[in-house]
C-alpha cells in the first residue's frame, strides 16, 4: 500500500509519480474496502501474528491461509477472466465468509473473474463467533470502528 492507494489515486513517471491527496474527491468505496481489511487486522489475530500457509497456486488462482492458535482466515483470489470452482478442504465447510461467497455444501466455491474470496473459521469457537467487534455488514459499518 503506498501513499493514496486506499483513495484511488495512480502513480505516473517521474516527477508527477504522485500528486497531492484528493482530500473530498477520494474513490469512496475503495477507501471503505481498505478500512474494511484494516477492521479485519484488528480482530483477527492471524493476520497480524499468524503463519502462512499456502494451498494452491496456478496460472490465474491462488488460496492461503492464515492462521495461529485462535482463528483461521483463508484467501482465494481469481485473477483470471473466467470464473473458477475451487474445492476446499473439509474443515473450511463451516467457515464464515467474510467477503465472496460461503463454500457450498460440497465444500466448493465459486470464485468471479477478477474476484477473492475470504473465510473465517476459529480453532476454538465462542459464542461470540469470530467477530468479536461484530461483522461489518456494509462498507458504511466497516469504517465505524
Amino acid at each position: 500500500l503506498y501513499y493514496g492507494d486506499e483513495a484511488g489515486m495512480e502513480g505516473y513517471k517521474d516527477p508527477f509519480n504522485r500528486g497531492t491527496y484528493p482530500w473530498g474527491t477520494e474513490n469512496k468505496d475503495l477507501l471503505a474496502w481498505y478500512r474494511k481489511l484494516g477492521k479485519l487486522r484488528r480482530i483477527l489475530s492471524c493476520l497480524r501474528e499468524g503463519s502462512f500457509v499456502p494451498l494452491n497456486a496456478d496460472d490465474h488462482t491462488m488460496v492461503y491461509v492464515r492462521e495461529d492458535s485462535v482463528d483461521a482466515i483463508l484467501i482465494a483470489l481469481n485473477a483470471g477472466e473466467n470464473p473458477r470452482t475451487l474445492y476446499l478442504p473439509d474443515e473450511w465447510r463451516t467457515a464464515e465468509p467474510v467477503f465472496g461467497e460461503a463454500p457450498d455444501r460440497n465444500c466448493g466455491v465459486i470464485l468471479q473473474p477478477c474476484g477473492a474470496t475470504a473465510l473465517v473459521r476459529q480453532k476454538h469457537p465462542s459464542v461470540s463467533g469470530p467477530f468479536p467487534l461484530g461483522k461489518p455488514e456494509t462498507p458504511e459499518e466497516a469504517v465505524e470502528s
